[in-house]
């Protein structure tokens, strides 16, 4: 698991590989996490190497027909 900037008391909550975003669909080499803060999206390069990391705080996220 590559180390992420993590906030004190912040728990990795779900993990997910093989997500993709935007780009090329064929390579679906980037990851996603869910903390109890925030959701993160690493973004990936060809060989695996990190280009980006998002983070999206959970307040900023959109709640729709309760979901």
């Amino acid at each position: 698991m590559i180390p992420l900037p993590l906030q004190p008391k912040e728990t990795i909550l779900l993990h997910n590989t093989g997500v993709h975003r935007q780009g090329n669909p064929e390579f679906y080499t980037d990851e996603l996490f869910l903390t109890n803060r925030n959701m993160i999206y690493v973004r990936k390069g060809f060989f695996g190497r990190i280009k980006n990391i998002q983070t999206y705080p959970l307040s900023q996220i959109k709640i729709q027909n309760g979901q």
